[in-house]
Parts: C-alpha cells; sequence; structure tokens
C-alpha cells in the first residue's frame, strides 16, 4: 500500500510535537496523541485506532488519554453505534491548559514573597528576589487578561 505525500507529512508532524513535549519536560506520546488529535481528518478517534497509528501499546494511549483526559484536554465522547469510546480535544483545551498554569504563578509569586519576607530585616541584596516576585506577580494578573482577550476576539470572529 502506497503511503502519500500527506500521509509522510502528516506523520512527522506527529513526531515533531512528541518531540516538542519531550524537549519542554513531557511525555513524548502525549505531544504524538495531541498532535494526532489536531490533525486526523476525524476529529474523534478511539483509543485504538490512535494506537494503530501511532503504533503504541493499548497501555500507553490508555494511561496518555486519562491524563489529558484528567487535564481537561481532551474530552471521552460516546460514539454513535460503536462500543469504544471516542476522544476529541476539548473546545477550550488551550484556554484551560494555559489557566491552569496560570496557578504555578501564584506558588512562584508567593514562594518569592516568603523569600522577600525572610531576608527583610537582613542586609542582603534582594534585588533578584524582588524580581522574580515581581515578574510572577505581572504575569499572574496579565494571564487571566490575555485569556479574556483572545475569548473575546474568537467570539467576534465567530459573529
Amino acid at each position: 500500500m502506497s503511503v502519500s505525500r500527506l500521509e509522510v507529512r502528516e506523520r512527522h508532524f506527529v513526531e515533531e510535537l512528541g518531540a516538542l513535549f519531550s524537549e519542554a519536560g513531557g511525555a513524548p506520546m502525549m505531544g504524538r496523541v495531541l498532535g494526532r488529535l489536531l490533525i486526523a481528518a476525524e476529529p474523534v478517534q478511539t483509543a485504538a485506532e490512535l494506537a494503530d497509528y501511532l503504533d503504541a501499546s493499548a497501555g500507553s494511549i490508555s494511561t496518555t488519554l486519562r491524563q489529558l483526559t484528567q487535564a481537561r484536554v481532551v474530552r471521552k465522547v460516546r460514539i454513535p453505534g460503536q462500543r469504544a469510546a471516542g476522544y476529541r480535544l476539548a473546545e477550550t483545551a488551550w484556554t484551560d491548559v494555559f489557566m491552569m498554569k496560570a496557578h504555578m504563578n501564584t506558588i512562584f509569586r508567593e514562594a518569592a514573597a516568603k523569600g522577600l519576607e525572610l531576608l527583610e530585616a537582613s542586609d542582603r541584596d534582594t534585588s533578584r528576589l524582588k524580581y522574580f516576585h515581581d515578574f510572577y506577580a505581572f504575569v499572574e494578573r496579565r494571564m487571566p487578561q490575555l485569556v479574556d482577550e483572545w475569548l473575546a476576539s474568537q467570539a467576534q470572529e465567530e459573529s
């Protein structure tokens, strides 16, 4: 069976996303599954279809889909006429992930604030710690605004 140029390029894209996730400290399989869900002709894929396409074990796909579902990036859906569940990207996947990361900004800002409090009475240079604190305070404030702006721009495009 011959493979088209498009199929080769699609597989390359999926593998690139896997490598990108790996470089970012994540699981390559997570990137590969997301890559497949992003470009598949059918937006809903079963675990078996993903395993077959990605040449991956059922266990690896199951674990990855569970993680992506728990993170609200992927939704489990019923496929009419089939016993197997399907999986698709959540409509708000990227904004949800972005806002989950916002929580980490709060954690970093709070940690920096503790450090500043700890060194408050000392004569140490706290400029690095203050910069760390101020950066994460800024990002913490701006992330929700960015999501709101994005959602507003999407609503405007749809109307």
